[in-house]
């Protein structure tokens, strides 16, 4: 069992955070990728509409939920 944490900060400093369990790694990957590009995409569609800060800080990690060691560094 794999769990999934992330936040971000938006430059106006508006905070989103969560987590998400998943059965495997490759799943827990995969969100946080997934991840990423709707961030992504979000900044790019509040920059050209003038209505929200892009997000400046993104960061996910997945975690074994048995050791609580993180995948990657």
């Amino acid at each position: 069992m794999w769990v999934l944490f992330w936040i971000m900060v938006a430059q106006n400093g508006a905070v989103t955070s969560g987590s998400a369990e998943f059965e495997t790694f490759e799943a827990c990957r995969a969100a946080s990728t997934y991840i990423g590009l709707a961030a992504a995409q979000a900044s790019e569609s509040a920059s050209t509409r003038g209505t929200r800060g892009p997000v400046m800080t993104r960061q996910t990690q997945c975690f074994d939920k048995k050791t609580g060691k993180p995948a990657w560094p």
